[in-house]
């Protein structure tokens, strides 16, 4: 077999990136056609696809740009799926952690756009896996938390609040003395609106269990660690009620001890002989 001969062979069964792309693909659609039939979409026949979505599958599949390794689309449950699901899913392992946490926190998709409440789930991401996301099973029962008795533990069933954000929320319901509103939640560094809104009737509150401050007795020290005071008001606070006993919260806005805002917001957590 002379060199010519031997050079052709190899062109012949030679192939360029693109072809091996391309014959991977090809693959998957004929194993997916092939298996189609034994795949178990659940007893009810509304779980059953349509043929509008086996369409949609074998749409689904994809080559990744960065990669150019084949990523498949399929039905999955974003409440149960693992990490491996995800990462077939074309999600990176820190997407999956940070999935995984959140929905560690309590957190439950309702509904497919629950989903796209994850932050490191990109809108572009949850365009693309939206139509195969499948909500097999009902909400689990959630038994409401009271915020002013909560453990640590207790409050990291609300949606949104992981370890750190509970510890913030014992730490400051401490120096408070109890919460009167959940509102006040948002006191707290990084409880925003939009976390705020993760838990919303998720959460009770009992105002009976906060432990209000004789403004007369407490020391400067306690006085100045309350929010809702400082150090230089519980200065004033002291200095002052040497010379008067202080028998009312408007008793120190006329006296500019405290502004009008500060003493509405203290006014739940002092009381006066």
């Amino acid at each position: 077999m002379n060199a010519k001969w031997k050079y052709g062979l190899k062109e012949l069964f030679t192939f360029s990136k693109k072809e091996r792309i391309g014959f991977v693909l090809l693959l998957c659609i004929i194993l997916f056609v092939v298996l189609y039939p034994l795949i178990d979409f659940g007893s009810e026949e509304s779980q059953r696809p349509t043929f509008e979505e086996f369409v949609e599958q074998i749409d689904g599949l994809e080559v990744k740009p960065d990669t150019g390794s084949v990523v498949m689309l399929f039905f999955f449950d974003p409440n149960t799926a693992d990490s491996l699901t995800f990462l077939e899913l074309g999600f990176s392992p820190n997407q999956i952690k940070s999935i995984l946490a959140y929905r560690s926190t309590g957190a439950w998709f309702s509904v497919p756009d629950d989903f796209s409440m994850v932050y490191v789930v990109s809108d572009e991401q949850f365009q693309r896996v939206k139509p195969y996301i499948r909500i097999k099973q009902p909400k689990k029962p959630f038994r409401k938390v009271e915020l002013n008795t909560a453990d640590t533990t207790e409050l990291q069933r609300l949606r949104g609040i992981g370890p750190y954000y509970a510890r913030q929320v014992v730490r400051y319901r401490e120096h408070l003395g109890g919460f009167y509103s959940a509102e006040q939640l948002k006191e707290i560094k990084g409880i925003d609106d939009e976390r705020f809104s993760l838990f919303a009737e998720q959460y009770t509150l009992n105002i009976k269990h906060i432990k209000p401050l004789n403004i007369n007795i407490a020391d400067e020290r306690t006085l100045k660690s309350h929010p809702y005071i400082g150090s230089e008001c519980a200065k004033k606070i002291v200095e002052y009620r040497q010379k008067i006993t202080i028998a009312s919260i408007e008793q120190l806005v006329r006296e500019s001890i405290l502004s009008t805002q500060q003493a509405k917001k203290l006014s739940p957590y002092v009381f006066f002989n």
